[in-house]
């Protein structure tokens, strides 16, 4: 019974290097498309550094609306937090994630990601 139950703690514990060895460093973390495209003559960033801005069109006949990294959710109804200038909404990144932009007509919607980050490493002292 000793030999049986120390067998199957080795093979526990081999089991459980190798998943970590595989499983474990493997971890790849969710970014936004790594591609930008065109939407209304208006360029779409997939990536955009903390504090710029981004742009997304206003005249698509959509209501659109950002929901920030927090949860904040802007919208293109009048004290939505989203006006346009020249028929684009530019949205200051001054969160770090994913900023998710939706257009919804009726019972359609399209969303898309935009990823807020740091350029440089932030080191403390």
């Amino acid at each position: 019974m000793k030999r049986k139950k120390s067998f199957l703690a080795g093979l526990c514990t081999l089991i459980l290097a190798v998943s970590l060895a595989f499983g474990g460093f493997a971890y790849t973390p969710a970014y936004a498309a790594s591609a930008d495209f065109t939407l209304n003559n208006v360029k779409i960033q997939s990536e955009v550094s903390y504090g710029d801005a981004f742009a997304v069109p206003a005249n698509t006949g959509f209501d659109v609306s950002v929901t920030t990294p927090n949860g904040t959710v802007l919208t293109s109804q009048p004290d939505g937090g989203l006006v346009a200038q020249d028929s684009v909404y530019n949205v200051t990144a001054d969160e770090l994630g994913h900023y998710t932009v939706t257009f919804t007509k009726s019972d359609m919607s399209y969303s898309f990601k935009v990823f807020s980050s740091l350029e440089e490493e932030l080191q403390l002292f």
